[in-house]
């Protein structure tokens, strides 16, 4: 019983971790799958067209330049279709170059040189618009310190 609740749970996980790109993935694929089938239909055709025209010889100049064409085309469709998908999935970070996850580290502060203290900066100059304005008090009130880090700093400072 246990074992089958683990299975479903790894499956469930997977499937979160799967879900976002596996619809791209399948259409990018099954289109792919289309321009083949296509392609291949006209291939045919143009040998039936070949075939029926009476051209028991090499390939008919008209003939091969379409070849040429129908394969340019087959290339362009399924390079584009895939590097539109590729480059989907970098925009929304699912390789290392796309969005950075973790925000970059801020240069720490320096302490005041003289031994006044000095009024922090109102919190609409320092806080990005994303924080909600409930806990700005938190935001303006100073650092707590322990009392050894209070005792640390007087030792300094003396």
């Amino acid at each position: 019983m246990l074992n089958q609740i683990m299975k479903w749970a790894a499956l469930a996980t997977l499937w979160a971790k799967v879900k976002p790109i596996f619809w791209g993935t399948l259409v990018t694929a099954l289109f792919i799958l289309a321009v083949n089938a296509v392609h291949a239909e006209f291939v045919e055709f143009l040998r039936v067209d070949q075939e029926l025209s009476g051209a028991s010889g090499p390939l008919v100049s008209d003939v091969r330049v379409w070849l040429l064409f129908s394969y340019l085309g087959k290339l362009s469709l399924i390079l584009v279709s895939t590097a539109a998908w590729l480059f989907y999935l970098q925009r929304k970070g699912w390789f290392g170059a796309g969005k950075r996850t973790i925000a970059p580290k801020k240069a720490p502060e320096k302490a005041p040189t003289s031994g006044t203290l000095t009024a922090p900066e109102p919190a609409s100059a320092q806080a990005p618009a994303r924080f909600s304005e409930e806990f700005e008090f938190l935001r303006t009130d100073r650092p707590l310190r322990s009392r050894g880090q209070a005792i640390l700093d007087a030792k300094r400072s003396a």
